[in-house]
This record gives C-alpha cells, sequence and structure tokens, in this order.
C-alpha cells in the first residue's frame, strides 16, 4: 500500500463531517492535509493553505477541537515520508511544532481533550523518531528520515549540520518534551534528557539550536546552573528560564537585565548580520515577551 492509499483508508474511517474544528464542519481537512504535499512553486495557495490549516482551524482560538486528534494522527504518516517537505525541512518542523501544541492543549476534561490524549503517544512515537533515528511512525516511507539524528541513548549518527536541519531536531525535541507526561513516555525521559545536554554543549551549533535544548531541559524540570555563566548572552538567558532556578540570584539577574534591554532580544539567539531565528522552537511567543512575563512573575511570585 503506496502513502496515498493508506491515507485515503485512514481518512475514510473518519466521520469529519461530524466533527469540527474552528472555522466550522471539518469536511474539508483531510484535502488541506495533502495541500502540504503541494509544491510551493507551482502550487503555492494550496501549500500555504494546508499549513494555516492547522494552526488557524485544527488549534484554532487556543483549544482543540473534535477534528484536531484525527488530523495530527494523519500528520504522523505524512511526515514519517522522506519525500516530505522536499529540501525544505522547515515544513516538517513546522508540523513537529503543530505536535507540541496540541500537547499543551490537551489537559482539559472530556471531549475532545480525551481523544486529543488518546493520539499522544503516537505523535510522541513520530517526534522520538528524529532524535533516535528511527522509522516515523505511520510506516509509508520504508526508511529512516533524511534528517534523523541521534545522540547518547538514541540510535544514530551525529548532530546534523545546518540551520534547517538544527531546526527540524530542535523542533522535535521541543514536541517530545511537551509529549512525555501525556504519553507515558517516562521510560525515554533520561535520554532525551541527555540528548539535550549534548545538543546544548555542542561548540558547532547555531546558538538558537542550543539554547532550545537549554529551554527544552528546563521544562523537564532540570537545573541548567552550568549555562549561566556561558559567554554566550543566548545561552545565559535560555538556562535563567528554568522553572527550577526560580530562585537562583544568578537566573533572575539574567532575566531583569534582558527585560530591561528589549532591544537586545531580538538578536540574543543569532548574530545581527546572519539572523538564524526571531525566536526559539520552544517559545510560544517571542522572546521579549517570555522574558517579561516570567521576569515579573519571579518578582512578584
Amino acid at each position: 500500500m503506496d502513502l496515498w492509499e493508506e491515507f485515503a483508508e485512514r481518512a475514510a474511517h473518519v466521520p469529519w463531517a461530524s466533527l469540527e474544528h474552528a472555522l466550522g464542519p471539518a469536511v474539508d481537512t483531510p484535502e488541506r492535509l495533502k495541500a502540504l504535499w503541494a509544491n510551493e512553486v507551482d502550487r503555492p495557495v494550496e501549500a500555504v493553505g494546508g499549513y494555516t490549516h492547522l494552526w488557524s482551524a485544527l488549534v484554532g482560538r487556543g483549544r482543540v477541537w473534535s477534528a484536531t486528534a484525527p488530523a495530527a494522527e494523519l500528520l504522523t504518516l505524512l511526515i514519517a515520508d522522506e519525500r516530505f517537505g522536499g529540501d525544505d525541512p522547515s515544513l516538517r518542523a513546522g508540523v513537529l511544532a503543530f505536535f507540541r501544541t496540541v500537547a499543551k492543549l490537551s489537559e482539559g476534561a472530556g471531549e475532545p481533550f480525551d481523544a486529543c490524549r488518546a493520539v499522544l503517544p503516537a505523535l510522541f512515537d513520530s517526534a522520538l523518531s528524529y532524535l533516535d533515528g528511527s522509522k516515523g511512525t505511520g510506516g509509508a516511507g520504508g526508511s529512516a528520515p533524511k534528517d534523523a539524528v541521534g545522540v547518547g541513548g538514541f540510535a544514530g549518527g551525529s548532530a546534523p549540520k545546518g540551520a534547517m536541519h538544527g531546526q527540524t531536531s530542535a523542533a522535535a525535541a521541543a514536541a517530545c518534551v511537551a509529549l512525555l507526561d501525556g504519553a507515558g513516555r517516562q521510560d525515554r525521559r533520561a535520554d532525551l534528557t541527555a540528548w539535550l545536554e549534548h545538543r546544548a554543549s555542542a561548540s558547532d551549533g547555531t546558538i538558537a539550536d542550543r539554547a532550545n535544548a537549554i529551554v527544552c531541559l528546563g521544562e523537564l524540570d532540570e537545573r541548567p546552573t552550568q549555562w549561566l555563566d556561558s559567554p554566550l548572552p543566548g545561552l545565559r538567558l535560555a538556562a535563567a528560564l528554568a522553572p527550577a532556578l526560580a530562585d537562583d540570584e544568578r537566573a533572575r539577574g539574567q532575566l531583569l537585565r534582558f527585560s530591561r534591554s528589549p532591544d537586545d532580544l531580538e538578536y540574543v539567539f543569532s548574530p545581527k548580520d546572519k539572523p538564524e531565528s526571531m525566536t526559539l522552537v520552544a517559545f510560544d511567543s517571542r522572546p521579549v515577551s517570555v522574558v517579561v512575563e516570567e521576569a515579573l512573575r519571579r518578582m512578584h511570585g
């Protein structure tokens, strides 16, 4: 069975007409997901529309919907194929960021939250495949994703070169961290922590990639104190954001310093002459908002 046959078979078992997303009935969702494969040069409207559908419809208005869970599960099939996104891994990274968002929005009681929590293990395994070098869930591609990496307890090779591949693995790591508890995969916590520590310490990694790993360590309740003394301000700031360092005076000082100089935050994770990213995958909003909000919380909390 090829990819689209499997996609059609799975989609046919979902009662889309009785499901909803933020924009109304979900009858358009299967075609929107297929549009993610559209060539961005020949069919830019379809390609952009497919990606926009994830955010404006499936997690629109800051919540999950009855169509969110089956759509997310279908996405694990699509991104498992090594052809997904062509030569641009940023599309796969965007889908992985969507998985992270689904995890964060699935904490309510009843439906559609229960349905979303039921697919979290599949989303976790899909994201994990870009860290341990295994094939993504879904099985259509037949080989490991070309931008999968492995470190420490995970199988595979060394960290990928280049910001694009780094973006994919950074998005996968951030998704795994958000999905870990909900997916019931605490058995992979030690491996995930080791992977993040390796990436944070990689001197040949980009500042954004390393900072993303440190922020993720903080989300795992680690205490990344070693990076509070880094000569790189982006790494110091990422470490200072760790919730476990809320009472650490050095961490508080870093947050206060950057909250008073918001202009510096625009480039703290990348050099001014070569911006890699104006934000981090692990951030839910721009750095200015994240840092100022956390600084105020620690001052008045």
